[in-house]
């Protein structure tokens, strides 16, 4: 079922033109401007999205689309999103939180999350960083080496994608009763949950299997994985499609003018305008 959608929603891609491509990443699933350092950060899962193999790792790249180094941080399982805070790049890993020196690549700290299954994106705030787990419906908030539950609830549907902005969490849901394969009986919504009240609300409703969100000029882009669209959700919240790629359509990052695309099936990551 999974090979035949994908197959079918590689034949209705209608990409746009890149600014750049760089192939030979190996699962890319996270893409990451560090503007601080002008340096961009493609995370790799390599094996099984689900495995601790210990094969996952962190690529560096230049804002030009120059590989800077393949393996720039590794000893890593199935990273996924990622952060940057101050001098520190933080990494979802599965159970763990791994947090990256921004300089050296070096992996000064791994904190094991209790009863984390499937860590997934991670969002910096002026206080600490936001990471969901997508299998137990949680978003944690790690702060000064301290690490607590911020929500936990089956109405975050799987979440995925997040984004602090404004003072509240923007969160991607995936779906309704995943499954195995990922696939979903419906497609998720992007929620907002308010850490001041600690309601959820709806902010657009049934977009996609969410993996992304990012801002630029008061719109949110965001990605869907399974059905590959790039959506864009403007400040009158109408939900308009930028493009539609194949499926794998991961986290994706933006520098100024540029969106940051990982796709993860092919091993490629590129770099569209956006205005």
């Amino acid at each position: 079922m999974r090979n035949t959608l994908i197959a079918a929603l590689t034949l209705l891609a209608t990409p746009v033109l890149a600014e750049w491509q760089l192939e030979g990443f190996e699962m890319p699933e996270s893409t990451l401007y560090d503007a601080e350092r002008n340096q961009i950060v493609v995370s790799n899962i390599v094996g099984n999205p689900m495995e601790a193999d210990g094969q996952g790792y962190l690529s560096l790249v230049s804002p030009s689309g120059e590989l800077l180094s393949q393996r720039w941080a590794t000893g890593m399982d199935a990273p996924k999103g990622l952060a940057v805070l101050g001098d520190q790049i933080y990494v979802a890993d599965l159970t763990k939180l791994h947090v990256v020196d921004a300089d050296t690549g070096a992996v000064v700290q791994s904190v094991e999350v209790p009863g984390a299954k499937f860590l997934n994106d991670i969002t910096a705030s002026a206080e600490g960083v936001y990471v969901s787990d997508m299998l137990t419906h949680t978003i944690w908030h790690f702060h000064n080496g301290v690490l607590n539950v911020a929500v936990q609830s089956p109405d975050l549907n799987h979440p995925n994608g997040l984004l602090w902005r404004d003072g509240a969490l923007l969160i991607g849901s995936w779906g309704p009763d995943m499954q195995a394969d990922f696939s979903t009986s419906g497609p998720g919504d992007l929620l907002s949950w308010s850490p001041d009240t600690g309601t959820i609300s709806k902010v657009a409703p049934a977009v996609g299997n969410i993996d992304g969100i990012v801002e630029r000029g008061g719109a949110l882009v965001i990605s869907d994985w399974i059905s590959g669209a790039l959506w864009r959700l403007g400040a009158d919240a109408e939900l308009s499609k930028i493009a539609q790629y194949p499926a794998g359509l991961a986290d994706i990052g933006a520098t100024e003018n540029e969106i940051l695309i990982p796709h993860m099936l092919s091993g490629r990551v590129e770099a569209v305008a956006f205005d």
